[in-house]
């Protein structure tokens, strides 16, 4: 496990302990965008998944942190917060495109 702080448009700098276990890159090449999503998981076993996406100097990023509650996942963007039941996160992910 590592310290790890990553920048969110969305609210303040998230920072905490943990380790990197996916990560993955998408450049569309009619927009010029690259996208990069990185899911961590912290020490105490929650998750904060990380999207950079930009072209040229211009960027965005935006940090998502999440944990489980039943049968539920809680994520917050740093300015929202929203319970979403994991089986409908897990077909969202698995359909993303």
């Amino acid at each position: 496990m590592k310290q790890v702080s990553l920048k969110n448009e969305f609210g303040e700098e998230v920072c905490f302990c943990g380790r990197m276990i996916s990560e993955n890159a998408h450049y569309d090449d009619v927009s010029g965008v690259l996208t990069r999503n990185c899911l961590y998981e912290k020490e105490n076993g929650e998750y904060v998944y990380f999207i950079v996406s930009g072209s040229g100097e211009e960027k965005k990023s935006r940090v998502y942190t999440m944990r489980r509650e039943g049968d539920s996942f809680i994520i917050n963007n740093g300015s929202l917060e929203m319970s979403i039941d994991d089986d409908v996160l897990l077909q969202n992910v698995l359909c993303q495109r």
